[in-house]
């Protein structure tokens, strides 16, 4: 299972509810592979598949999951970090810290 972070969270519902049309949503799902073979992860719009997670904030679902995500980085954390160019999701595994996730 993926963790992610209250403000992650909170940062997509309030996408989530000003941003995103009506049967869509935020998904966390691969976008090709590195060359470690891990997925690369990638928020976009887009449908529900089956087998994905859903994460909730208030009682609301923020984002899926996929579930080839979930498998490969089980355990990790979805953070957010400010860069130079503006905030930006990170994942990688808990005990890294923040500011230390990619």
């Amino acid at each position: 299972m993926i963790t992610v972070t209250e403000g992650t969270k909170r940062l997509f519902r309030i996408v989530a509810n000003h941003r995103i049309p009506e049967g869509k949503t935020l998904r966390l799902d691969a976008i090709g592979h590195g060359k470690n073979g891990r997925p690369l992860p990638s928020v976009r719009v887009g449908e529900p598949q089956e087998g994905d997670c859903p994460v909730r904030d208030q009682g609301n679902i923020v984002l899926y999951v996929s579930n080839a995500m979930s498998e490969a980085y089980d355990g990790c954390v979805l953070d957010l970090e400010e860069f130079p160019d503006g905030l930006r999701c990170v994942l990688g595994p808990p005990d890294a810290g923040h500011n230390a996730r990619s």
